[in-house]
Order: structure tokens, then sequence, then C-alpha cells
């Protein structure tokens, strides 16, 4: 039997809401304690160390931030890649020399010296982040309109191609101010993320004939017209005068007012495959946001197998798959669905993933801003770049993303679940290449949709390697970071323990009689001496 819902949220990075439809399939009567065992297939050297059996490498593809400008302190540990956010300052009111926060204007935010916010930014860039900007309304005419109406000042609000830009001069003019700039700070590797959410019926798109009650409307009709249009002129623009650039788009959402999933993502994104392929303007990367999925990303895989099929029907040559937004809002702070989200994007080889960021259900603040690295830590600032901003602390679902960095470069070693798993078992382990040792992490998603019967409030765990030296010696550490939700998280380090391997080259590395759902654990098995297990 199958038991769907409907749930709605407040949305990320311009959306208003998010209707998430979840379906799950039951498996087990209610209450049970299903046995799980997990096995992890490796091969053995003479010596006993491991040659894995490989299922791809950790690329650590999935940390990026959105928006979120933390100290670099705070970035290392996490191995994060990429920054994604507005390249104009208006995060920042008030801040530099501008009064309106848009590049274009003349006087403005085409001068370096309005623009202190960026070269925080830059320094994301020295230590290693690729750079993402954001090239649309919101950020560049829409919160420049908000803001002057606030303080009773009337601007003129255009949409590019629209009837104040007609020939989308004021719009390549902001394009090449942030080229001007990304040149100065020497990033000319950036990526530009051209308009983000062009399906967005609930985006605002500034017009010039508003009134002085109402200076923006909606235009749902001509989202994706208008959409195709100002796209071709900055992808023309930009590989004109910054051809290192790479291009990225079109950064659909998948959730929201009049947006009914995949259903309506597909044919979105068929039909701009078809307009750049004709008019040679496909992008770099290819992008959609995954954030209707819950945790169940075997859904993700299915939409890149249906998109791939169809591109290739169509003899349009897909480019690289990169999603800017993933994790939806009631899978943001649960461990095991973001580690979900972690194997899902190294499996399907993305080239790159960002983190979403959602407003807090409580405090009703968002964290693409506040230096919570996307609400994986726990924030008391009180605004933006606050420099009394303390303590930061970790969430339980950061671990994963450490642990993930941790792994960065290993190599994926193959395994298998029974039925007992449940179907909502998550696992990845990890031998960084012949180095003698193999870390498992392993969690219970759900994408909080009630099943009936429900799942099993928690599972016993078993977790074998096989393929090794029937005499060797494994020193075993666990690790267990309990869900925390919003609240600070803690990691739980248990006493090692050494296991001898049995007949069958197989060796259990952990008996674990409880795991919660939600949940993740790390296990940690450094292969020793043989004569080490005597002692």
């Amino acid at each position: 039997s199958r038991y769907c819902a409907r749930r709605s949220f407040r949305g990320s990075m311009g959306m208003s809401h998010l209707l998430l439809v979840a379906c799950a399939a039951t498996v087990q009567p209610p209450n049970a304690v299903a046995q799980c065992d997990i096995t992890v297939q490796a091969s053995s050297s003479d010596d006993g160390a491991l040659s894995a059996t490989v299922a791809g490498r950790a690329t650590g593809v999935l940390n990026g931030l959105n928006g979120t400008l933390p100290t670099t302190d705070f970035i290392k540990p996490y191995g994060f890649s990429m920054w994604r956010g507005p390249i104009a300052g208006w995060l920042w009111p008030g801040r530099g020399n501008c009064t309106d926060l848009t590049f274009g204007v003349p006087g403005c935010c085409d001068e370096a010296s309005c623009l202190p916010p960026f070269t925080e930014v830059a320094k994301l860039h020295s230590i290693g982040l690729r750079q993402q900007y954001i090239l649309d309304g919101i950020h560049y005419g829409q919160t420049a309109c908000e803001w002057i109406s606030f303080n009773r000042k009337m601007h003129s609000c255009p949409l590019p191609g629209g009837p104040n830009d007609r020939n989308y001069s004021l719009w390549t003019g902001s394009i090449r101010a942030a080229i001007a700039e990304t040149k100065r700070q020497q990033m000319d590797d950036v990526y530009y993320d051209v308009w983000n959410e062009p399906n967005g019926q609930s985006k605002v798109q500034c017009l010039a004939d508003h009134g002085d009650s109402k200076y923006c409307s909606y235009d749902a009709n001509l989202t994706q017209t208008a959409f195709l249009g100002l796209y071709d002129a900055a992808v023309r623009l930009i590989r004109t005068q910054q051809p290192t650039a790479k291009i990225v788009a079109p950064s659909i959402a998948d959730g929201g007012p009049g947006i009914n999933g995949w259903s309506d993502v597909l044919p979105w994104l068929q039909a701009f495959l078809l307009h750049g392929h004709a008019s040679n303007t496909l992008p770099d990367v290819l992008s959609w946001h995954v954030t209707d999925v819950g945790a169940n990303t075997s859904l993700l895989a299915e939409q890149h197998r249906t998109l791939k099929a169809w591109a290739a029907t169509q003899n349009i040559p897909l480019p690289p798959i990169g999603h800017n937004e993933m994790v939806g809002p009631s899978e943001t702070l649960l461990p095991a669905a973001n580690l979900a989200f972690v194997v899902a994007a190294e499996t399907l080889e993305l080239e790159h993933t960002c983190r979403a960021c959602w407003t807090d259900p409580v405090t009703k603040q968002s964290p693409c801003v506040d230096n919570s690295l996307d609400a994986l830590l726990v924030n008391d600032c009180t605004g933006p770049l606050d420099p009394e901003c303390a303590p930061l602390t970790p969430r339980s679902n950061s671990f994963v993303y450490r642990w993930y960095a941790d792994a960065k470069g290993s190599e994926i070693l193959q395994t298998t679940q029974s039925a007992g798993c449940e179907g909502n078992t998550v696992v990845m382990a990890v031998s960084p290449g012949h180095n003698e040792s193999v870390t498992v992490m392993v969690g219970r998603w759900t994408d909080s949709t009630p099943r009936t019967p429900p799942l099993s409030p928690d599972i016993a765990l078993t977790v074998t390697l096989t393929e090794v030296q029937p005499t060797s010696c494994w020193k075993v550490a666990i690790e267990w970071v309990p869900n925390s939700a919003r609240l600070a998280g803690k990691v739980i380090t248990s006493n090692a323990t050494y296991h001898r391997a049995i007949a069958g080259n197989a060796v259990t590395l952990a008996t674990i009689p409880s795991v919660l759902i939600h949940d993740v654990r790390r296990i940690i098995a450094t292969h020793l001496p043989s004569s080490s297990c005597d002692e």
C-alpha cells in the first residue's frame, strides 16, 4: 500500500511557498524493530591492506553555500568549494556610497568604491571557493525598487526586454559592471547564474508603468518568453566579454505556487534546451532546484535518467548538470536526510551542488545571510556580518558535511542492504585508497510523510566488511550524532573495540541494537597487525 501527503512551507531564495507531495511504500508492521544488515564489499592484498571494489570517488560536490558569508575559519572544516549569491550589494543596505543598491545605475554600483561586500566575497575565492553570481530580477531590479520605495522615493523598475528596457541596455549594463568587477578581483573562472527561478509565478518582476502604491506586478504568462530573451542577451555578452566564465541556467524552482514538481519542471527544461540548442546559447552547466523530492533521492536519479533519454532523442548535447539549491525545507536540519543528498550527489556525478537555505520556522530569520553556513550552525547574530556574532555552534546536520569533507578524494565502496533496512537507510562507505582503513557513514532518513503502517521507530543495525584476510585484525571506533534539529548538536564517540575477521573473509565492524530515524553514525575501521587482536 502507499500513503501520500501534501505540505506547504515558506520558500527559499525568492520563492514564497513550497508544496511538497510525497508518497512512501509501507513495508514494516507498527513498532517492530527491524534487523538491518549492511555489507561493505572490499578485497584485500596478502598483507591485509584494502583494495577497494570501487563504486566511485568522493568528490565533495555537495558542498556549496547560498548567500551566507561566514569567516574563512568556519568554512575550512567543511571543505566547501563554491559560494553562490548575488553580485550586487543588496544584502547590506546603507554600506558604501550607494543609495540604490543595483548595478547599471549611473553613479552608483558600477563603481568599485560601492562594493565593500563584494570584497568580502572575493576573500572566499582566495581560499579556493568557486564563485557563482546570480544575475536576475531580485538582485538586479526588484530589491532596489523595494529599498527605494521603503524610503518613499519613486524609481523606474525595468524588466529586461520590458517597456523600460526594450533593448536590454540596462540589463547588459548590469552584466558589464559585474564582469568588470570580477576581472578586477582576478576571478575569470567565475560562474554566472542567469536569473534565479524564472519559472516562479510568485517572483515579482518590476515594470516601468507602476503607480504610487504598486510599483511591481506579476507576469506569470510572460515568464518563459521574457526569460529566453534576457537569457540570450546575457549569454552572448558574457561569452564575448569573459569567455572563461561559466554560465549556469535556468535554475528553475521545483516547487511553489503554480509549480507541480517534476511534471512542470521537465517540460520547462525541455523548452529551454530546445531553444538553447537552436540559438547556440546552451549553458555550460544545466541547473534546476531539487527541494521537492524529500530525502527520497531515487526520485532525483529518475529525473536525470528521463532528461538524458529525452535529450538523446533530440540530438541535444546535454551540458553537465549542477543543482543550485538542494535539500528541501523539511530535510534541511535532519542529519540522515542530508547524508542521503550527499550520496545522491556522488552517485549522479554532478558538476556542482549548493545547499539550499530556508527561513527558520521559529525565528523567521533567513540562514542565507546570517553566517550560519545555510543553517549548519546555530547563530545568535542580530544581523549579517555582525562583528559580535557569537557563538556559532554546529548543529547535528553539520557533522555530515564535516565527515563528507574528510572523505573527499576517497574511493567509494560498494554496499548492499537487507530488506530490514526498510528502504530508508542511507550508507556511504569509503576507503582512502589502499590506506588500510574503511569509513562507513550510515543513517535513517524520512521525508516526514506519515506512513501506514509507520516506519519502525528504530532498527537494529549490523555492518559487515567482506573480502578481507581471514585472520586480519580491525580497530573500530563509532561516532554517533543524535538529531538535534534546531539546537546545537554533538558527537558521542564510543571506546575503540577490536574485531578479528572470521571464516568467509568477513569482519563484523558494528552491531548496534537501536538506530533512530534522522540520526547518523560514522564507523571508522583501521587494519592492524593480527597480533593486536590478541592483546
